[in-house]
């Protein structure tokens, strides 16, 4: 009984006779990839952006990642050199290093390092005739390329690239995103995949199952926390809720129509992903059932919150050591807190801003 076993040659272009030219190849359209707004450069690119969304477009969403199903070897030759790395270095021909050459130039030699991958196996010369020669140089770069050609028509909306989703980064084959669910994710890949006209292009999605399970992507694990979508500690969210159901008590003439106002309540903090808010009426933070001396003189110390279970702890360590002290958690730093401040590097709070400000004044 015999077979077929599939495989794919990853062999290294060094001392072949297209080596020069594929250096030169690099070097011309590797600043390419500065135009290509998903592309992620290392592991801190992806985390910087990240950083930058805020809890609440990170509510009630999650993180799911998809690899490109074997993205070299089912590349159109043609279709990356002529219509996709040219057309792009021709919008931004001035940003490119063309070391005196013209994009004719550039897109015969890219034919020629493309369409001329050799290698010997069993004493036999082989050319590769299918997909990007995976030990390329200039590879990597048509291969981004590619994908970024049908990423402009479906994942992008505009010519300032602004994205459909909340995030979208991708490193050559490797890609991550937020989104609101499992089939939100099929949907947003499918409509990447359907750009191919070869139909080629494939994706294997990983997306969590449960709220718990960490997600893979570039050497990180990756989980949105129902515990940091809101810069706000419990007691202030249990605080909220109860207002809105006394405010609902007192504005509703007769028994009825409370109920019929607790729905509307319900509603809004289910919505804000609250399912069991009644709760809140008769809950109780643990860990403030201590009392202090009223005798003693207590101090404020403010304290910027991030997350239940540290404000939790600090609290608990006040309460059995019976420190003098009323913790106030502040709301976490914002960037356009950071923006408004005159010292940047320090950590200011809305409340603070101001105090510096006066301070400035007396100063001059």
């Amino acid at each position: 009984m015999s077979g077929l076993c599939k495989v794919r040659p990853i062999l290294s272009c060094c001392g072949s006779p297209t080596e020069k030219l594929a250096w030169l190849c690099t070097k011309v359209l590797s600043s390419l990839l500065d135009h290509v707004p998903s592309h992620l450069r290392d592991i801190h690119s992806h985390l910087e952006r990240l950083k930058q969304v805020s809890p609440e477009d990170l509510r009630g969403k999650k993180f799911c990642s998809a690899d490109v199903t074997s993205l070299y070897t089912n590349i159109n030759i043609q279709g990356c050199i002529i219509e996709d790395v040219i057309s792009l270095a021709s919008e931004h021909e001035n940003s490119l290093q063309m070391f005196g050459m013209e994009l004719v130039d550039v897109h015969e030699m890219q034919e020629l390092v493309f369409t001329s991958s050799y290698f010997t196996f069993n004493q036999k010369l082989y050319q590769q005739l299918l997909g990007l020669f995976m030990g390329c140089k200039p590879s990597p770069i048509g291969a981004i390329v590619r994908v970024h050609t049908f990423e402009r028509r479906s994942v992008y909306i505009d010519p300032h690239y602004l994205p459909i989703v909340t995030v979208y980064g991708r490193y050559v084959d490797d890609a991550g995103t937020i989104v609101e669910s499992e089939e939100h994710a099929k949907n947003l890949f499918k409509l990447i995949s359907v750009q191919d006209p070869d139909g080629h292009l494939g994706w294997e999605i990983d997306y969590p199952a449960s709220t718990d399970r960490f997600i893979p992507f570039l050497g990180t694990r990756i989980r949105i926390s129902n515990e940091g979508r809101s810069h706000h500690p419990l007691k202030t969210k249990i605080e909220v809720a109860k207002n809105f159901y006394e405010t609902a008590n007192i504005s509703s003439s007769s028994p009825e129509l409370t109920g019929d106002s607790y729905l509307v309540v319900d509603k809004i903090l289910y919505n804000n992903e609250y399912p069991n808010s009644r709760q809140f009426l008769d809950y109780r933070i643990k860990g403030s059932g201590a009392k202090q001396d009223p005798n003693l003189k207590t101090v404020t110390l403010k304290l910027p919150y991030m997350s239940e279970s540290i404000s939790t702890k600090i609290l608990k360590f006040i309460n059995n050591k019976k420190l003098p002290i009323t913790v106030v958690f502040l709301p976490g730093i914002k960037l356009k807190d950071l923006f408004c401040a005159s010292r940047p590097l320090y950590p200011v709070y809305p409340e603070q801003l101001s105090d510096l400000s006066k301070n400035s004044h007396r100063k001059g």
